[in-house]
């Protein structure tokens, strides 16, 4: 790999965490949740689980969060489902969704909570191992996974943890 493109890819990195490292795994860090039961809720980030799932690639793992930043807008999930929010190429962001009924949350927090898994998850560098693969758990009976994906199925064909680790995208290492 080109080492300006590998600073480059770094310095992006660490723009996009630098914020969430600020805040100790971000835990008591408050996000906006609108749900069809409550319209302002505040929702905060309990545990973070990595490599549970087989994993994303980092660099496509970003593109993902940003899509999901750029596009804005909500997801509803379903109760006692999970849902892949963003795909691209072998690479996947889900919600799953523990609760009876439906949750709707802003795509900007389901990005905010990836960020999470990012930033804990499988550190090491990109020469060691470019898989990512984590699972950040709210307050409020849903959680964000981060990991393979299938972007040939629909969305709510596969569950991310139908996938088992390592993959194409290599291991998780921390």
């Amino acid at each position: 790999m080109h080492p300006s493109f590998t600073t480059t890819i770094l310095a992006v990195a660490a723009s996009l965490i630098t914020p969430i490292v600020a805040s100790p795994r971000g835990e008591g860090r408050p996000f906006a949740l609108t749900s069809k039961s409550a319209l302002s809720k505040k929702v905060e980030i309990g545990a973070i689980v990595c490599g549970n799932f087989a994993t994303a690639d980092k660099r496509n793992f970003m593109q993902l969060q940003y899509d999901l930043r750029k596009n804005g807008g909500n997801s509803t999930i379903g109760g006692k489902q999970c849902y892949r929010v963003s795909c691209w190429n072998t690479s996947g962001i889900y919600v799953c969704n523990d609760n009876e009924g439906e949750v709707e949350i802003p795509n900007e927090t389901i990005a905010d909570f990836s960020s999470h898994a990012g930033a804990a998850c499988c550190k090491s560098s990109y020469t060691k191992s470019k898989g990512l693969s984590g699972q950040v758990f709210s307050n409020e009976g849903w959680n964000v996974g981060v990991g393979y994906a299938n972007c040939n199925h629909h969305a709510d064909q596969d569950d991310p943890s139908i996938f088992i680790p390592p993959d194409l995208n290599g291991s998780c290492k921390d």
